[in-house]
């Protein structure tokens, strides 16, 4: 360990005076913090209005050429639509560059920022990462977290996710297949593409092109109901189906049953049905019996009875 002793503070002297002089700096476009250089240190200082904060992690800022994101510990909460003035360090993002370790001025100037309208094939023609745009979509799925809401979406072909700030509950308003208009920030996300050099056949490094993106909703207003979802929704379908799936193997029990019922009468009706017949000829037998038989026994005893006399 080293330590040293300073007399007084005549003894010192100011070399650098930090965010006095960073904030000092001419105010840099976006456009410009595009050619810094990556190993550079010191502060650069920019001016925007607020497009939307996180809480506890930054803000995105948009400057007269464009949108950046600015990491940044700033407690106070901006609304969007705030002026302030930041210095920060430039550092390389996926797809622009950031400023990160940010110092925040808030101005007393207030603009309120307008969205870009676009379609969701636009995102991928246009330098639009963390800027503030407006696009319209369907509801496949609204998801429930702790904090805040997840929406997925469907626009011409291509899935998106949208992150609702808001803590409130949107279940109730937002239904799957429902058309929205959205307005928040979009985060694209890329990667490094190579082409190939004509010349020697060889691959060669390209830029970073986005590949997909997502939303972040600042509140529920941003959110409009363009078309609520058909009364045949899919869930709706797929309750009818198993109804009536119940319903056919209702009705396919209840005919075996009644078959198994009908089997068992049958076997009943045929054991009567065969007891009324014996019992039938029984009574054929019996009077048969009594017609012939029994009268010629009679005769045949009074006969007797009349020899028997004669005899005497």
């Amino acid at each position: 360990d080293m330590r040293l002793f300073v007399p007084s503070t005549n003894e010192i002297t100011v070399i650098d005076p930090g965010m006095s002089l960073a904030f000092a700096q001419e105010p840099r476009s976006i456009e410009e913090i595009m050619q810094f250089n990556p190993h550079q240190t010191e502060r650069i200082h920019v001016e925007g209005v607020v497009l939307a904060q996180l809480p506890g992690e930054g803000l995105y800022l948009r400057g007269v050429d464009g949108a950046i994101w600015v990491g940044t510990d700033f407690e106070e909460q901006l609304s969007p639509g705030r002026m302030v003035s930041v210095v920060g360090f430039p550092r390389p993002g996926e797809l622009r560059p950031v400023l990160l370790d940010a110092i925040i001025k808030v101005r007393d100037e207030t603009q309120v920022p307008s969205p870009l309208v676009l379609s969701a094939e636009q995102v991928f023609d246009r330098p639009v990462d963390g800027e503030l745009v407006t696009l319209e979509a369907r509801l496949v799925d609204l998801l429930e977290r702790p904090g805040n809401s997840m929406l997925l979406l469907q626009a011409e072909r291509l899935a998106f996710s949208a992150r609702l700030l808001d803590a409130a509950p949107m279940a109730g308003r937002l239904q799957p297949g429902s058309w929205l208009r959205l307005t928040g920030i979009c985060v694209t996300t890329g990667e490094l593409r190579t082409d190939t050099d004509p010349g020697s056949g060889n691959l060669v490094p390209a830029e970073t092109r986005p590949t997909g993106f997502s939303l972040i909703i600042r509140a529920q207003s941003d959110i409009e109901l363009l078309q609520a979802p058909p009364w045949w929704t899919p869930a709706r379908v797929r309750n009818l189906l198993l109804v009536m799936a119940g319903l056919t193997a209702g009705v396919f029990l209840w005919g075996a049953i009644l078959r198994h019922k009908v089997s068992e009468q049958t076997v009943v009706i045929a054991e009567r049905i065969e007891m009324e017949r014996v019992a039938e000829e029984r009574a054929r037998i019996a009077r048969e019996l009594h017609d012939t038989l029994e009268q010629e026994l009679v005769g045949i005893k009074m006969a007797l009875d009349t020899a028997a006399s004669r005899i005497d």
